[in-house]
C-alpha cells in the first residue's frame, strides 16, 4: 500500500502555525528577559541609594558647625527647577593632642555639575582633609535630587542664617523608571550647639572644652536640659593644703 505524502498546503499551514507558536513564545521569553533585566537593574539602583544614604547618615553623625573657630553652617545650593547642586558642611574626624576636634569638610553635588534638564546624572561625595577624596554613586543613574535642612519640628530652613537649628536633613531622589525613594535623617551629632545658638560654650562644654562653673547658675545638658541647682550652690570650704608638708607619723 502506497503512503500518501504531505501536499504543498499542508506544508505551508504546518510551516505557519509553527511559526506563530515560536513567535509567540520567543515574546515571551523576551518579556521575562526584559522584566528580569529591569528587576536587577531597579535593584541595584536602589542599592546604590541605600549606600549614599548610609554615607550621608554616617556624616551627619558627626557634623559640626559655629564654635569658637566659627565654623560654617550647612549650606545647600539648588537650581532653577529646585533640585540640588551642592550640600555642603563639616564633620569631625577625630581629636588632636588637646581633645579638640579635627574637622573636615564634606561636600555632596550633582555629577555632572552642568548636566542638562531631563538628563540622568549622579552624586559626588567630596570630602577634603589634606588630600581631596572624591567617590561617585548613582552616576548616571539619577532623575531628580534634593536634600533639604530641617528643624526640630520637621519644617524646611530657608534662610541660611537660620541653618543654627537644625536637626533634621531630608533626602529625596528618584531614579528613571523606579519610584521615589525619600528619607528624613535626624542629626544626633554631640558637636552641634543643643540650643541652636552658636556661642563656642554650647558647642564646646558637652564634648571636650572645660568652662568654669558659675555658683547658681544651672547645668546644660546636650539635648537641650537643664539642671537647676537652686539651693545646692554652697558646696563647703574647699579644702587646701598649702604648708601642709608634714602628714605626722602614720
Amino acid at each position: 500500500m502506497q503512503k500518501r505524502a504531505f501536499t504543498m498546503i499542508e506544508m505551508i499551514i504546518v510551516t505557519l502555525v509553527t511559526a506563530v507558536v515560536m513567535a509567540v513564545v520567543l515574546k515571551l521569553l523576551s518579556g521575562a528577559f526584559t522584566g528580569a533585566a529591569r528587576g536587577y537593574d531597579n535593584l541595584s539602583i536602589l542599592q546604590e541609594k541605600s549606600r549614599l544614604i548610609a554615607v550621608l547618615k554616617q556624616d551627619l553623625r558627626t557634623l559640626i558647625f559655629a564654635g569658637a573657630d566659627n565654623i560654617p553652617v550647612p549650606s545647600v545650593i539648588y537650581d532653577a527647577t529646585g533640585q540640588t547642586t551642592r550640600l555642603e558642611f563639616n564633620k569631625v574626624y577625630g581629636i588632636d593632642v588637646n581633645g579638640r576636634p579635627l574637622v573636615e569638610k564634606v561636600t555632596y553635588q550633582k555629577q555632572p555639575a552642568d548636566a542638562p534638564a531631563g538628563s540622568l546624572f549622579g552624586v559626588m561625595r567630596i570630602c577634603e582633609v589634606g588630600p581631596v577624596l572624591q567617590r561617585n554613586y548613582l552616576q548616571g543613574m539619577l532623575a531628580s535630587f534634593r536634600i533639604d535642612l530641617l528643624d526640630a519640628t520637621g519644617a524646611p530652613i530657608s534662610n541660611a542664617a537660620d541653618s543654627a537649628s537644625l536637626k533634621k536633613v531630608r533626602l529625596a531622589m528618584e531614579s528613571k523608571g523606579s519610584e521615589l525613594l525619600a528619607t528624613t535623617v535626624s542629626v544626633y551629632s554631640p558637636y552641634v550647639p543643643a540650643s541652636g545658638t552658636t556661642s563656642p560654650g554650647d558647642l564646646w562644654c558637652p564634648n571636650y572644652m572645660f568652662a568654669e562653673y558659675a555658683p547658681g547658675a544651672p547645668i546644660k545638658l546636650f539635648q537641650g536640659g537643664m539642671i537647676q541647682l537652686t539651693g545646692n550652690t554652697a558646696l563647703g570650704v574647699p579644702l587646701s593644703l598649702a604648708g601642709a608638708t608634714a602628714l605626722g607619723t602614720p
